[in-house]
Formats: structure tokens, C-alpha cells, sequence
């Protein structure tokens, strides 16, 4: 007899078995002893029947409360606690304005940060000693870090962390957040949300944290040749909390103000 996976399902969770879990039962469907195998590891339900003679099995994502994935990612990751963070940084006396590099001034501008820095939304400084525009991090509005991108194409790597901790740079004080690649996107949002930079297409599990404690909502808006990657990443951001994807035809960081509007559909601000 052919059972329907909803059918199996609808049986898996009538179980209420808990999250981070292994069970091994009589399969329910065929009768054979301890043959069936329920799994609930990393916010997904897999089942299967290993009898050679039966045909059950499958995965679905289950949803799980905040609080689930929460303590899954603080227990499986080396998310390091506030005390545990380097915050003792402040801004090296060698970096200079913006304006003391023409290369800097050009990138900031031809990138759409300048909006943002003139409003005082996004600090910015040019770092002479390693040619980097660099982009401030803030924790209640303290430096605590900065993240420079380089200004040589021949110097690797394109992006340089100044102190390492697990906030990422944002711009901007809207409850929604705009997860995209790059500093100069993440300043190009932000007339109409708080951009949030992730330096890349991976999500790292303190930043999933951050965004989960910090914001309302969040909309991955990555640039279009990852938009797989970015519904990759609502999948599971989305057990934090509410999370939408943006599919982009341009980056960010080369639209003006009124186009980002339009395209976030913001008439305020």
C-alpha cells in the first residue's frame, strides 16, 4: 500500500518529539521491530524505515520556535559573549577625513556612501598606511571595530578587519534590517532601512544571533548572482525571526536614493 508523505508527516508530528533528537521505533507502517529512525537535528525532520522490504522515509524543514534555534546556535557554535569580545578599540590617530585621498573620496562617492556619510549615518576614514577606505563599527555608538576595503585591486584581501568581534558594520536606525554584501551597500539602504553588512554571502551564526536580538524583521537583499545563496540563508534565518528576500537586477550600491525607495516600496523618509 502506498502512503502519501503528508500521510507520514502528519504522523511524525503527532509525535511531538523535540528538537535535537534521535528515536529509534517499531515502524509504524510496515510493523517491523526497531526499524524506524526519526531525526530532528538543525531545524529539519528526516524519517526512514530501513527494512529492505519498506519504502518510507523523507525530510521536511519543522518549524521551530526562536528559542529552539536560539540555543541550537549558541550551543554548536564558539559564539563568544560580550565579555568575551575584544571591545577595547578605538580609532587609530593615523586615519585621515576622506577628503585627504582622492582615490578614497572617489570610491565613497562613485559607491553611493556619501549620502550616508554626510548625514553622520556611516563614519568613514581613509587609512593611509594600508590604502583602505574605512567603514566604522558601532556598539551604542561606540567604535568598536572597523572594516577597511582596500583601494589597490592588486592588494588581497579585498576586505580587512581591524578588530575582530561578532558585530557586523550596519548604517542606519530602522527596526527593519537589509542583510547585503558590502559596507557601500549597506550605506545605500539605509535612508529607508538599517543596512548590515555581511562582508560576503555567508551568514555566520553570531550574526543570525545579532540580527534575531537587534531588529523586527530583516530582507536579504544580496546582489543578483547570489540570489540562490540568499534564499539559502532565509531558510534558515527565518526560524529567528521575520525574514523576507529582495531579488535585485542591480547592486545596491549603484542605485541613487529615490530608486532604493522605490524599490523597498518606502514613500516615508
Amino acid at each position: 500500500m502506498y502512503i502519501t508523505k503528508k500521510h507520514q508527516l502528519d504522523y511524525i508530528k503527532q509525535l511531538e518529539i523535540p528538537s535535537n533528537t534521535q528515536v529509534r521505533m517499531d515502524c509504524p507502517f510496515c510493523l517491523n521491530k526497531n526499524t524506524f529512525s526519526i531525526n530532528t537535528e538543525d531545524g529539519k525532520v528526516s524519517w526512514k524505515c530501513f527494512h529492505a522490504s519498506c519504502t518510507i522515509g523523507g525530510t521536511t524543514e519543522r518549524a521551530l520556535s526562536p528559542d529552539d534555534v536560539t540555543k541550537f546556535l549558541e550551543l554548536s557554535s564558539p559564539v563568544k559573549t560580550d565579555r568575551q569580545q575584544s571591545f577595547n578599540w578605538t580609532v587609530p590617530n593615523h586615519f585621515t577625513n576622506i577628503q585627504s585621498s582622492e582615490k578614497c573620496l572617489a570610491y565613497v562617492k562613485e559607491n553611493n556612501c556619501y549620502p550616508a556619510y554626510l548625514r553622520g549615518a556611516a563614519s568613514i576614514y581613509y587609512d593611509p598606511r594600508k590604502d583602505r577606505a574605512v567603514f566604522i563599527i558601532k556598539k551604542e555608538g561606540e567604535p568598536v571595530s572597523a572594516v577597511g576595503r582596500s583601494l589597490n585591486p592588486m592588494v588581497m584581501p579585498k576586505w580587512f578587519n581591524y578588530n575582530k568581534n561578532n558585530i557586523p558594520f550596519t548604517c542606519g536606525d530602522d527596526a527593519t534590517a537589509v542583510v547585503v554584501e558590502d559596507c557601500a551597500s549597506a550605506c545605500a539602504v539605509s535612508p529607508v532601512h538599517t543596512g548590515v553588512a555581511l562582508l560576503g554571502t555567508s551568514l555566520k551564526d553570531e550574526y543570525a544571533l545579532y540580527l534575531s536580538k537587534n531588529f523586527k524583521k530583516v530582507i536579504i537583499a544580496l546582489d543578483r548572482d547570489a540570489t540562490k545563496k540568499a534564499f539559502d540563508l532565509s531558510k534558515g534565518l527565518r526560524y529567528l525571526i521575520d525574514t523576507d528576500v529582495k531579488v535585485l537586477e542591480e547592486d545596491l550600491k549603484y542605485l541613487d536614493d529615490t530608486k532604493i525607495k522605490e524599490l523597498f516600496n518606502v514613500t516615508r523618509k
